[in-house]
């Protein structure tokens, strides 16, 4: 009908594809000896200023996994002033945000002992914290690293088994009805 009308010449052209810029980023995630995970607020300059996420590095420009782990035993010294020990890659997951297409790496540090004092005064500056996987939840999370405290919560629950599958208030009626159910 457009067409007919005379007016063709006013729909507008399709918008092109939104272009993506791809990138690499690691995410390290290291717990102290009294099984607290560390934690960073992001600077108002960041993307996510004022969110938590565990401490994230863009690794782009990294060919090669041992430049990978140089690369971020280096960044957690300068950052945060802690020393690591990358201890294993656990899993990637893939999301995007605004105009990037982000590759996240998760990876296990194991905290350096001569560096524990040097990590507990660190906690005082840049919005580090040391928090156990209880009181992770009450912060308010990007979308990605919600999705890593899922999978850490996750490793800290008792086998699936032996529990309800619904966890909230023990007097439930429900609860205690899966429970019985498993026994």
């Amino acid at each position: 009908q457009t067409g007919q009308r005379g007016h063709a010449d006013r729909i507008p052209a399709p918008k092109p594809k939104k272009a993506y810029t791809e990138r690499t980023e690691a995410v390290v995630l290291v717990q102290n000896t009294s099984a607290q995970w560390l934690v960073r607020r992001c600077a108002e300059s960041e993307r996510w200023a004022g969110l938590w996420d565990f401490p994230r590095f863009d690794i782009s420009d990294c060919p090669k996994p041992l430049d990978v782990a140089r690369r971020l035993r280096q960044s957690m010294l300068e950052q945060f002033h802690i020393e690591i020990e990358l201890t294993d890659s656990k899993f990637s997951l893939r999301h995007s945000v605004t105009r990037y297409r982000i590759h996240l790496l998760c990876f296990l540090g194991e905290l350096q002992s001569e560096a524990r004092g040097i990590a507990r005064r660190a906690t005082d500056a840049e919005q580090l914290r040391w928090l156990d996987i209880d009181e992770l939840d009450e912060l308010a999370w990007n979308a990605s690293g919600k999705r890593i405290l899922k999978w850490l919560q996750g490793l800290s629950r008792p086998d699936a088994k032996s529990r309800p599958s619904v966890q909230r208030d023990p007097s439930s009626t429900r609860i205690r009805r899966n429970a019985e159910r498993r026994n």
